[in-house]
């Protein structure tokens, strides 16, 4: 069965595609190799699987070349030829569809042509269609472009004196995507270093956040003559929340200019802004004693799936972090009929291959809140568990069926494995170790005085888990410490 990167992309092509890729590979524009043409089409008969045990080199050279002796290397270049005409489809498949590249290709070339007319003529109705453009970064990029592709063709003419416009408006454009762009590295640089013990002190783009003149973008957001300057303050707030010791007075303005222009951006940035929030608010879940910020974050993850910017792009999967925080929060706050609402009506709202495995640990958590504990172990039992991406999440609600439970053997074992677990995964970052150590000491103690084992001043240890805020579970640990004294 032939295996080739050509067939892999053929896979992946709706049927409507394919019919415009036989059209692509036969326009004499792209491909004037009538081999190519009849590989091709012959190819094309194996859609949409390809594993058919004849599809092969060698059958499909017999059907190009039914006198010749099968040669595989012919049959690689053939094969590369196709590549290559598929990668160009793909190509102009994508400029298509983006009118930015298309406008901006389109420029480029009037400009090195010197067609003036049509290039002032291409330029100003580039102009006024920007503002009917959602914004994201590469919105800012595409304005920047434009207006350097003016000043070329501008100094082309030898008039540089008209470009004095162009340059500020090229210098804002500019600035804002670097902050865009600068701000979701950050997100996503604390993100990996929380989640994936990943260190990232030595890197440029933590050192060079210090060199970041903020006096200066204050000034431009103070500017009546900058007309972005409301997109500018937002997606500078955005940036300022991945510092520490941010005033909260930031995140309420940012919430209120994200809210304020959210029909005007594309997609990926709204998804983007609601993370920044949330993470903002994630960050103050260690120590929220009242659940205020716990609260507010499931808030914003309930605007999220009203509004559908649950996923990156329109028609994507709700990732699996999504929903597991999802499902934390409506645990940890009691809201259970939510959360039951959530599992029914969102679970199918993942990948295919997330959706068993997250509903049994979905259902598990369910049951835990209300109390059916054995139910809560059926379906914890039924995760695979080499296949779970949250096995931390299930290791420790094993361990609070087995206290509610009293399934004290099982519970020895499991703390345990957890402990191994815990200290041989590089992958596990310092504070989140300590926040499952934490949690394994206390349910230690805990589990000893249920079973008799071992007394405990069960009013210190509800004080010292309160004082202890680096903790897993820290509500449960305190309920079941009040439920024993």
């Amino acid at each position: 069965m032939l295996k080739s990167r050509v067939i892999d992309v053929l896979k992946a092509l709706s049927p409507e595609e394919l019919k415009q890729l036989r059209d692509f590979v036969h326009s004499p524009f792209h491909n004037k190799n009538k081999n190519v043409m009849a590989m091709f089409d012959y190819i094309k008969k194996y859609y949409p699987s390809f594993n058919d045990a004849g599809f092969t080199k060698e059958k499909i050279f017999k059907k190009i070349f039914p006198s010749k002796e099968y040669n595989d290397t012919v049959m690689r270049i053939l094969l590369s030829d196709l590549m290559r005409i598929t990668e160009d489809y793909l190509v102009c498949k994508q400029v298509a569809k983006s009118e930015t590249d298309y406008t901006a290709f389109l420029l480029k070339d009037l400009m090195e042509r010197k067609i003036e007319k049509l290039f002032l003529k291409k330029y100003k109705e580039s102009s006024a269609a920007s503002d009917d453009l959602k914004i994201n970064d590469t919105f800012f990029l595409y304005r920047h472009s434009i207006e350097e592709l003016n000043k070329g063709f501008n100094i082309d003419r030898n008039m540089q004196q008209l470009n004095s416009k162009n340059l500020v408006d090229m210098g804002n454009y500019l600035i804002i995507y670097f902050l865009i762009k600068l701000s979701s590295v950050v997100y996503d640089i604390d993100v990996n270093r929380n989640n994936f013990n990943t260190e990232f002190n030595s890197s440029s783009v933590e050192g060079f956040r210090s060199f970041i003149n903020h006096d200066s973008i204050k000034f431009l957001i103070k500017n009546e003559d900058f007309k972005e300057r409301d997109i500018l303050e937002m997606f500078y707030y955005a940036f300022l929340l991945n510092y520490d010791n941010i005033p909260e007075e930031t995140y309420t303005k940012l919430k209120e200019l994200f809210y304020k222009n959210i029909p005007g951006l594309e997609r990926s940035a709204v998804y983007n802004l609601f993370l920044s929030l949330i993470n903002y608010n994630g960050k103050r879940n260690w120590k929220d004693t009242d659940n205020k910020y716990r609260k507010e974050t499931l808030e914003l993850y309930k605007e999220m799936l009203r509004t559908g910017y649950y996923s990156w792009n329109e028609g994507g999967f709700m990732t699996v972090i999504m929903f597991r925080s999802i499902l934390t929060l409506c645990s940890m706050l009691r809201d259970i009929d939510w959360m039951e609402y959530f599992i029914n009506n969102y679970i199918d709202m993942l990948e295919p291959a997330q959706r068993q495995n997250m509903f049994y640990f979905s259902k598990a958590k369910l049951d835990f809140s209300k109390r059916d504990y054995a139910s809560s172990l059926e379906n914890i039992s039924k995760v695979n568990y080499n296949l779970f991406t949250f096995k931390f999440d299930v290791k420790t609600l094993m361990l609070q069926i087995y206290y509610e439970l009293c399934y004290f053997e099982e519970a020895a074992a499991m703390v345990d494995s957890y402990r191994h677990f815990l200290s041989n995964n590089r992958n596990v970052s310092q504070s989140f170790r300590e926040w499952n150590v934490n949690f394994l000491n206390f349910y230690v103690e805990l589990i000893n005085c249920k079973s008799g084992r071992k007394k405990t001043e069960l009013d210190l240890l509800r004080k010292r888990i309160d004082s202890a805020t680096n903790t897993a579970s820290s509500v449960w640990l305190k309920n079941k410490a009040y439920e024993l004294s």
